[in-house]
């Protein structure tokens, strides 16, 4: 469905339906930017709409091996000289 033949209802019906701005995108056959703007631009006049969950939230969510991931960064980066 082109942004032409998506009007406001129709929009905001398929946003509250969606998961993420990916999926209604998809659903839209819409680009994603074109997505967020449209979103963007009806919250902007008032229009309630809810923010998607973001993956960092899903991330906080696990339990991540933080000092691991940086042990092999730091063995994985060849050392480097001091600027002198």
């Amino acid at each position: 469905m082109a942004l032409s033949t998506c009007g406001d209802r129709e929009f905001v019906q398929a946003y509250v339906a969606a998961k993420s701005t990916d999926e209604l995108a998809l659903k839209l056959g819409l680009s994603k930017g074109t997505v967020l703007a449209r979103a963007k631009k009806l919250r902007a006049i008032g229009v309630l709409l809810p923010k998607y969950q973001r993956a960092s939230y899903l991330i906080a969510k696990r339990e991540v091996d933080v000092a691991g991931l940086n042990q092999l960064i730091a063995s994985s980066v060849a050392p480097t000289a001091p600027i002198a």
